[in-house]
Formats: C-alpha cells, sequence, structure tokens
C-alpha cells in the first residue's frame, strides 16, 4: 500500500523532504540509543576487494559502513589540522569520529534538527567540537573561515540546492574543498551536474560509489533486523525501512535496479 506513496515522493528531492524531514525529527526525538550514531547510507568495500577493513573497537562495529561513508570522504580533503564544517551533521557520530581519528583543528556540525543536535551535544564533547542548529542554505558563519566542507546524505532534501553551493564557496577559504557524498535518482542527475559545475568551485574528482552503497545496505539490513524490530514500533516500521532504504523498501530496489546512483565528488575554490 505504501509503494504508490514512496513511488511519488522519490520523483525529487523537495518531495522527498515533505515527508523525510518530520521523519528524521521523530527518530531524533524517540531513539536516545546511543548505538545509532550515524544516519547514512554506509560505504562497504566490493566483494573481492583487496582494500581492508577498518580496525574499528567494538561499540562502533555495529555502525561499521556509515562509519566508514565518514572515513573515505575525509580521506579525499585531507582534513588533519584543518578548520573543518559538516553541514547536515546528524546525530554527530561521524563528526566524533572524524575529530578523534583524523585530527581537524576544529570541527563545526551544523544540522536543520534541534533534536538531533542536542543529542549530538549531549554524547560528543571535545575542546574543538561544536554543534549548532543552521540553515545549509544561509550559513552563520563569516567569509573564508573553513578549508573543508563536509556533506553526507543531506543535499538531496535542499530547496535550493545551488543557494548551498554558493554558501559553501562563500564561507571557504582559498584553496578549501567541498567533500559531498550524496545520491539522485536518474531524472535528477542532470540538474545536479550542472548546479555543481555552475557553483563556481573546481571538480576535482567524481566517483560513482552505488555499487558500495547497496552491498552496505545489503549487510545493514540483516544487521539492522532485530534492532528494528526491538526498538521502532510497530506501525512506524515500514516508514523506518523506506528511511534507511533496507532491504524490502523502495529505496532500496531504486540502488538494486540502478534507478538511483550514489556519487563521492570533491570540489575546490580556487
Amino acid at each position: 500500500m505504501l509503494t504508490p506513496l514512496f513511488s511519488w515522493l522519490n520523483r525529487n528531492s523537495r518531495l522527498r523532504g515533505l515527508i523525510w524531514k518530520p521523519i528524521y525529527n521523530f527518530l531524533a526525538r524517540s531513539m536516545p540509543n546511543t548505538k545509532w550514531k550515524f544516519m547514512n547510507y554506509g560505504y562497504a568495500h566490493l566483494p573481492g576487494s583487496s582494500m581492508p577493513n577498518l580496525p574499528l573497537p567494538s561499540d562502533l562495529e555495529f555502525q561499521r559502513y556509515p562509519l566508514q561513508m565518514y572515513h573515505f570522504l575525509a580521506d579525499l580533503g585531507p582534513i588533519k589540522e584543518k578548520h573543518v564544517l559538516e553541514v547536515g551533521s546528524g546525530r554527530g557520530g561521524g563528526a566524533h569520529y572524524l575529530y578523534h581519528q583524523q585530527n581537524p583543528a576544529s570541527y563545526t556540525g551544523i544540522d536543520f534538527s534541534k533534536p538531533a543536535i542536542d543529542f549530538s551535544r549531549r554524547h560528543f564533547q571535545a575542546e574543538n567540537l561544536r554543534f549548532e542548529v543552521g540553515n545549509a542554505e544561509r550559513l552563520r558563519f563569516d567569509n573564508e573561515q573553513f578549508e573543508v566542507v563536509l556533506n553526507v546524505e543531506s543535499s538531496l532534501h535542499y530547496a535550493n540546492f545551488p543557494a548551498f553551493l554558493s554558501e559553501v564557496k562563500r564561507v571557504l577559504k582559498p584553496g578549501g574543498k567541498l567533500l559531498l557524498a550524496d545520491f539522485r535518482n536518474s531524472m535528477e542527475i542532470p540538474e545536479f551536474r550542472s548546479a555543481l559545475h555552475n557553483s563556481g568551485l573546481s571538480v576535482i574528482s567524481e566517483e560513482d560509489i552505488t555499487n558500495n552503497v547497496e552491498t552496505s545496505l545489503t549487510y545493514l539490513s540483516d544487521i539492522y533486523q532485530s534492532e528494528i524490530q526491538r526498538m521502532v514500533p510497530r506501525y512506524f516500521r515500514s516508514y523506518f525501512l523506506e528511511f534507511a532504504a533496507l532491504k524490502g523498501s523502495h529505496g532500496y530496489e531504486m540502488f538494486k535496479n540502478k534507478n538511483r546512483t550514489y556519487f563521492r565528488f570533491v570540489l575546490k575554490k580556487s
């Protein structure tokens, strides 16, 4: 019964935002369990890859693949000893991990969701790590304040993606980089590419990581099932499955059928 609704919502990012933002806020308020530190689809090495898995403490193994999305994106910076802004920091797990593992000079995470920021502030505290409620299309920072901006699976919901890119260009120092990981449906890709190439930032690299993300979602579907049964009310499970694009969801099938592409971009301010 929900498939036609999700099919309609998935036509473009603005429609998705109509329903996912309230669900996102609900999850931020109603899931205090600190096991759920990440909210992206994850990045997994493909079967047969020679790349080693990251060594992780046992408390992070549960969300290995969403964590790896952050790790391998930040590696493209790199972010060591840089002043970093993450736009769309979610529950703060990525910010916390990168701050302690890749040693930026400072790390600021902003998110539109106050419950998500409250969660981050409660659970992730460090001297030069901070979290603020903010709007991606109207960043409340000075010009040329940051050397790296990260954006992980957030831009697809922005009403005005070019405005976000303009703000990123404004707050980046000369030579600074935007590290972006996100997906678009097939019909949205031309507009997405056009916005990136007309942003005034130079596209340094582009990578299609759809297969890595699909592999991650396959693993996560098996890992998360018992947690979903335990933590998510029955009437809400179908929406949670769709929000997380797990097996059985319309979003998962979009990746599987290659009607949705997940990109990793690096852009640089001249």
